[in-house]
């Protein structure tokens, strides 16, 4: 029930006495309930399930005539790995040797810099 009063202060909505109603627990007991229409409650229940709420957001695209776009899970560029900065390192060397008319001898070793 607080979820369902939270959902409703969120939506705006102020008569929340209209959605109340009362029912028999097993003991005869009178117990309060909320009774909602459909739209509040696949609202309700769409915001506890990730995939729930991505299958609805899926046809409502269908229903559009959209197509789904695929999720990007990070666009943020990324540096190239430690040996591929290393590698253009050595293969500018030899270019600028070869240039020069002078051979230069590399190893795996001899690249001590960090870039």
């Amino acid at each position: 029930m607080r979820d369902i009063h939270y959902m409703l202060n969120a939506l705006g909505e102020k008569d929340v006495p209209k959605f109340g109603a009362i029912y028999l627990d097993d003991y005869g007991r009178e117990q309060p309930m909320l009774a909602l229409p459909k739209d509040l409650t696949l609202t309700l229940v769409s915001g506890y399930s990730i995939p729930l709420r991505h299958r609805i957001v899926t046809r409502w695209l269908e229903l559009e005539g959209h197509q789904a776009a695929p999720i990007a899970i990070d666009e943020t560029p990324q540096r190239p790995p430690l040996h591929s900065q290393c590698s253009a390192k050595l293969t500018k060397r030899r270019n600028v040797a070869a240039c020069a008319g002078s051979s230069v001898k590399t190893s795996p070793s001899s690249n001590s810099s960090a870039p």
